[in-house]
């Protein structure tokens, strides 16, 4: 999965948030920018909290993608 590929999968995941018990749950739908702006704290979470180098990278490059969405 390329970084750009990632970056929308990430904004796209917080666009509709599930609540609610089983049986009776409701969705939120966030706006493009509330997505963006949770994809973007999920990533700083990530690249703060990693050891892993290789991973840095690709990170980054998901980061750059989320802002330009």
């Amino acid at each position: 999965m390329t970084a750009a590929e990632k970056a929308m999968e990430l904004a796209d995941k917080f666009r509709i948030i599930e609540h609610g018990e089983p049986s009776n749950i409701f969705y939120e739908t966030l706006s493009k920018d509330a997505a963006k702006q949770c994809a973007l704290i999920t990533v700083d979470e990530i690249l703060s909290g990693t050891g892993l180098l290789t991973y840095i990278e690709y990170w980054q490059d998901v980061k750059t993608e989320i802002e330009k969405l």
